[in-house]
């Protein structure tokens, strides 16, 4: 496959998504970048590590607190203290620009991070959404956090509210409405596997259609 393109992926959580994007990439033999993205735009921000992890895929509150008063605020732009020598520039765009340099160079697949919107102006783009029923959800979160099930629950909804505020304070959209992706998918009704490998010949078939 010569064509260069970009999948990128949102996802509720507990759907599976990150099991399948690594599945997905492994069938592709291209990177999947998700956390990775944090460190890329730690070494190009100067900001530590730490740091962006808070405020990773969160809503608007931290970066309200984060800003001192002095610095610039506007919609989608949320500028540091200049205590972090970030002049600026913010952190999102940071990471935007980290997003659109990688896909300017290979073909990828973007885990979350608004990477739809982000490179909402390129040709090869393939854009989908997992999600999930509940029950499906709040299993493959008990697989890796321990719990009772209402705290579970409580979490997840509070962390997808997160992820939700996000993508709409960046992207002025909404997330996981049809309507930003070319395919919408329920990985509960096929499970993770079979779901990745639906999308593995979905992917496929894009790749032939593209220019």
């Amino acid at each position: 496959m010569n064509k260069k393109y970009t999948v990128n992926i949102g996802r509720e959580l507990g759907c599976g998504g990150y099991k399948i994007s690594k599945i997905l990439a492994d069938k592709l033999n291209i990177e999947c970048y998700d956390k990775r993205l944090i460190t890329m735009t730690a070494k190009k921000s100067g900001l530590r590590k730490e740091l962006l992890e808070k405020v990773d895929e969160n809503d608007q509150s931290f970066w309200r607190w984060f800003s001192s008063p002095g610095s610039i605020f506007s919609f989608g732009d949320c500028y540091a203290s200049p205590n972090y020598s970030i002049s600026d520039v913010s952190l999102f765009d940071i990471q935007s620009n980290v997003i659109k340099e990688i896909a300017s160079k290979e073909s990828c697949i973007f885990l979350g991070r608004c990477a739809d919107f982000i490179l909402r102006h390129n040709t090869n783009n393939i854009n989908i959404f997992i999600y999930a029923d509940e029950d499906f959800k709040l299993e493959e979160i008990k697989k890796r956090h321990k719990g009772d099930s209402k705290n579970l629950t409580s979490e997840m909804h509070r962390s997808q509210k997160k992820r939700a505020d996000y993508y709409t304070f960046y992207t002025g959209h909404t997330w996981g409405d049809k309507a930003n992706y070319d395919l919408c998918i329920n990985s509960s009704l096929l499970g993770i596997e079979n779901t990745a490998e639906y999308l593995y010949k979905y992917i496929l078939d894009r790749i032939k259609n593209m220019e």
